[in-house]
């Protein structure tokens, strides 16, 4: 894999301005590889890395669920609560969420179980979780986003939760969360500020912020890109780059 072309003479920009440029680039769809998407780099910060989760891979650990914690805002979902583990980690929360029932009702359970994986244990998880869910189209537009995710594309299922609706405290961050754990073919991918501040300070790629649908499909093509190259699975490229945070 290539980087992206560079003048003949030597660049007078700074590393900030190299970086905004590479992010418009790739936004832009320009310069592009010989299978017609652009391309960029792998960071060499994230060569280093994969090989020591080779050698040793990286672990995140579970979130431990107090259900008691929750129910007290999510009274109405003790049936989802009591039936998610106590413990979860990505394994578990996948296997969670691909298993609810394909309908609203399902994705809305699959929704709790990736929020509280996500709000862990800090003290506001319960009452955002539950402004979320009191967003009152917050099932039709699950199943729309699951509904895209099945046809193998995430960025429009980005586009269907994060950016055609406002549902309160889920922006791109927790949005990407559900997309994550809820795609059957593995393609969606968190983007959260952890992933994107690393971009920003290793790779050059300057997002722009919340709910912005070309940022999340340069996030996905890069991460792809990188994975095909360092002969990992690009959920592995943002483990590794979450764990280096």
């Amino acid at each position: 894999m290539t980087g992206l072309p560079r003048a003949g003479a030597p660049s007078q920009r700074t590393p900030e301005e190299a970086g905004a440029a590479r992010a418009s680039e790739l936004r832009e769809g320009s310069p592009k590889a010989s299978d017609g998407q652009p391309r960029i780099a792998v960071p060499d910060h994230l060569r280093v890395l994969a090989e020591g989760d080779r050698r040793d891979p990286v672990q995140q650990p579970a979130v431990h669920v107090p259900h008691e914690r929750w129910s007290t805002r999510l009274a109405e979902y003790e049936e989802v609560l009591r039936a998610i583990p106590s413990f979860l980690d990505r394994t578990t929360v996948r296997d969670f969420a691909l298993n609810c029932s394909d309908d609203p009702s399902g994705a809305v359970a699959a929704f709790i179980a990736t929020q509280i994986w996500g709000y862990g244990t800090t003290g506001y998880g319960p009452f955002r979780l539950a402004e979320a869910l009191a967003y009152r189209e917050l099932p039709a537009v699950l199943q729309a986003a699951r509904e895209c995710l099945r046809f193998r594309q995430p960025v429009d299922a980005f586009r269907v939760l994060c950016v055609e609706h406002r549902v309160p405290w889920t922006g791109t961050a927790f949005g990407t969360k559900f997309l994550y754990f809820t795609d059957p073919n593995g393609r969606a991918l968190i983007l959260d500020s952890v992933v994107a501040d690393w971009l920003a300070n290793h790779a050059g790629l300057r997002l722009r912020g919340q709910r912005h649908e070309r940022d999340y499909a340069t996030w996905l093509l890069a991460a792809d890109q990188w994975a095909r190259d360092l002969g990992v699975p690009s959920d592995r490229v943002e483990m590794i780059i979450f764990s280096d945070a």
